[in-house]
């Protein structure tokens, strides 16, 4: 089984660029593959940040809320873009994003069909990358019987673009399960505390290792 691509996702608790260092130390610590990061923190210190992530062997993403954040940050080299629920009808900041070429994940969460492919539209007729759809509760913590995985398999089928889950839930089952369901992106929230739906960095490493082991155990189904 291929490895599902995990990343970090700190916007809620990093509040300056002290913050920013450290999240991404925990992250690689962590083992996860990238973190993402807020824009008003990391974009003015965007390239001394991507060069420690770099340094430390992960991705560092930086959340546009805007289409002139989306222009600066592609200027510097953006290489994978997180996009998140409002962005979905934000035309200019999909068209921004999608111009530069690179890979896009892309929050659906409860979005309606039509926006999404409208979204869709946006940013691959501006030249995009691959697109990954990530399924997520539209409520922040969600209890795990929301996490409505499946949903994974229905965006698959409807839009033939990648899939991934966003796991608000602090539950590492669901994670798993998601990996299991053939996620190709699995994004944690992290913060430095615990909170409901959040990991710190430890419940974060432990989270990472339980997924990384699962997905050793589905093994390559070769008999």
């Amino acid at each position: 089984m291929s490895r599902c691509i995990l990343l970090a996702d700190a916007t809620r608790g990093c509040h300056s660029e002290e913050d920013a260092h450290f999240f991404i130390r925990a992250a690689a610590e962590a083992g996860v593959n990238g973190m993402l990061l807020p824009f008003a923190v990391a974009g003015p210190h965007y390239t001394q940040l991507k060069e420690e992530a770099n340094a430390l062997g992960i991705l560092l993403l930086v959340l546009p809320e805007k289409a002139e954040h989306a222009q600066r940050l592609a200027e510097l080299g953006m290489p994978l873009w997180q996009l998140g629920r409002a962005a979905l009808d934000d035309t200019p900041l999909l068209k921004a994003a999608g111009a530069s070429g690179a890979p896009v994940l892309l929050c659906a969460e409860d979005a309606p069909t039509d926006l999404l492919r409208q979204a869709l539209v946006a940013l691959h007729g501006a030249g995009s990358g691959p697109v990954t759809l990530l399924h997520g509760a539209p409520a922040f913590p969600a209890p795990p019987e929301e996490a409505n995985l499946r949903a994974m398999i229905v965006l698959k089928g409807r839009f033939q673009e990648g899939v991934g889950y966003y796991d608000g839930t602090g539950y590492d089952v669901v994670p798993v399960m998601a990996a299991a369901m053939r996620a190709d992106v699995v994004e944690f929230p992290l913060d430095r505390q615990s909170a409901q739906g959040m990991r710190d960095p430890d419940q974060l490493a432990a989270a990472v290792y339980t997924l990384r082991l699962a997905e050793q155990a589905l093994g390559s189904g070769e008999r």
